[in-house]
């Protein structure tokens, strides 16, 4: 706000700490707009790394267990109360597996915690699993190759 001498800037929803890819960003009066992006779908790609070693065929079937309503709980570190929250995945896509790692696209929505579905779907294969990289891809109907790049 204060290098471009600008009075209202928001943004369209939180990010991962350790994730890249899309943010909105609103300026001035386009921070109105903002709003109809924070309860938008969201698209991210991410790599899951399991914990054991698990058959391609059934990381795919447990992965599609996951698509529909999926009740979720926050992670610890959180901004918000941890209670038991339900979210919609639209489709969760396996596009690679090597040895450990799942790269996965997952279209879901606001306020799902990719983090935590990689948990569950751990659990579910009996193997554990954990989220090692993401990447918001999709918001509403922004998609990344349509925006700008920002680097500070």
């Amino acid at each position: 706000k204060g290098i471009l001498s600008i009075k209202k800037v928001g943004h369209g929803g939180t990010l991962d700490p350790n994730a890249t890819g899309i943010l909105p960003i609103g300026i001035e009066n386009a921070t109105h707009a903002l709003q109809a992006l924070l309860s938008a779908g969201k698209e991210y790609v991410g790599i899951m790394k399991l914990h054991k070693d698990v058959d391609k065929k059934e990381i795919i079937e447990v992965c599609k267990s996951f698509v529909g309503k999926v009740t979720q709980l926050p992670p610890v570190r959180s901004a918000v109360r941890r209670v038991k929250r339900k979210r919609r995945i639209y489709y969760l896509d396996v596009i690679q597996v090597k040895n450990r790692d799942v790269l996965f696209r997952v279209g879901c929505e606001s306020g799902t915690y990719v983090r935590t579905l990689c948990v569950d779907i751990g659990k579910k294969l009996k193997s554990g699993a954990h989220l090692a990289e993401l990447r918001r891809t999709r918001v509403g109907d922004l998609k990344e190759k349509m925006l700008l790049t920002f680097r500070i």
